[in-house]
């Protein structure tokens, strides 16, 4: 049996959840049951990079999509339209919402919800209504739907009224079991960390919130952000003005060996997120031995179980007293204790199996 996965995600992202998920199920394939092809023909994503992953003997890596962004999207499409129509595969895996191929193509496919983000939370995005509007194009087409967690699931049938019966639930996993991490040099000696976007649902600012009087009274506690993209004016206004400038510290990463560097190292992890569909970093950080401190929302509980300390990300004095005992407790505890025992229960081969049973099922 043959998927063939389209360009989608590859244009949007140089790195991310959702083209690292495709990357993985690309990668255990051959030993869950099926073989892929890929329709991309141009993309900055790392991860295809690294792993060689497309076969088309038209890709080639770019350093950004910048300014080709309009031109390659075009091209991708138009390659993705191509194989969809006309090459031989048993099921089309599209691997975000743009809904091109509806009406054009014979074969059966399958769509994977990640988040019903722009659903619950719709006054952080711009023409939502348009994206909202192929989505459910998208999902009530699709010969099945594949939801990555059980609360993704409850999301899609409330909002959208889908009969359960066409929705499949498959866990994701994490990518840094295993490899070694790499150092990285001038980060503080102790420090909370933060990985990822910080804007809107992340709810970084009341995360801030909670944790400054901590910074502030903790002569050797800092706050690194790792990923996300570097301060804005408006951030740097604020830590200015509560003087906590020197204790925060933005620190990009390269790769997984430097992202398990800064899991490793660090007090405790923290994820005030108001909404994810999974919450990879939470077994990234599992996986990395680091005391995890997360929102009691959504589906971060589902996935992390007695393995993490929670609190209410709508509180600031809730997750200050969170992160307070989260700074008492050993490196080695009863959550860390927890947490590893639960990631075995998580891998990207189960991952891809499942995936294959859902394509079976078409």
């Amino acid at each position: 049996m043959e998927v063939l996965y389209d360009y989608q995600i590859f244009q949007m992202q140089n790195y991310g959840g959702i083209s690292r998920y495709f990357c993985e199920l690309m990668n255990n394939s051959h030993d869950s049951g099926f073989d892929y092809n890929l329709s991309l023909c141009a993309s900055a994503n790392e991860y295809i990079n690294q792993a060689s992953l497309a076969s088309s003997r038209f890709y080639f890596p770019m350093k950004s999509n910048g300014k080709y962004y309009r031109y390659t999207n075009q091209l991708n499409k138009y390659c993705s339209i191509i194989k969809s129509k006309f090459s031989d595969y048993s099921v089309f895996h599209p691997t975000f919402f743009e809904d091109y191929y509806i009406g054009k193509i014979k074969k059966p496919y399958v769509i994977t919800v990640y988040d019903l983000t722009n659903e619950r939370f719709p006054s952080y995005f711009v023409n939502n209504d348009a994206f909202i509007n192929k989505r459910r194009l998208v999902m009530e087409n699709a010969s099945r739907i594949i939801a990555i967690s059980e609360n993704t699931k409850e999301d899609i049938i409330e909002l959208y009224g889908i009969d359960d019966s066409k929705i499949d639930v498959t866990y994701l996993a994490e990518s840094l079991s295993g490899i070694q991490s790499r150092e990285i040099k001038m980060l503080p000696s102790r420090y909370l960390l933060f990985v990822g976007k910080r804007e809107g649902y992340k709810n970084f600012y009341k995360f801030y919130k909670g944790i400054k009087s901590t910074l502030i009274d903790e002569q050797d506690l800092h706050l690194v952000c790792a990923g996300g993209g570097d301060f804005s004016t408006q951030e740097k206004s604020v830590f200015a003005d509560d003087k906590v400038m020197h204790k925060i510290k933005y620190v990009p990463f390269r790769d997984n060996e430097e992202l398990k560097f800064l899991y490793e190292n660090a007090v405790a992890f923290i994820f005030p997120s108001l909404y994810e569909g999974f919450g990879i970093p939470v077994l990234e950080s599992f996986a990395s031995g680091c005391l995890t401190c997360l929102s009691n929302s959504s589906s971060l509980k589902e996935i992390a179980g007695k393995g993490a300390l929670y609190f209410e990300p709508d509180s600031s004095e809730d997750i200050k007293v969170c992160i307070e005992k989260a700074l008492s407790l050993d490196k080695v505890n009863e959550y860390t204790k927890e947490a590893s025992q639960i990631l075995k229960s998580f891998s990207w081969k189960e991952t891809a199996k499942n995936t294959c049973d859902v394509y079976k099922k078409c």
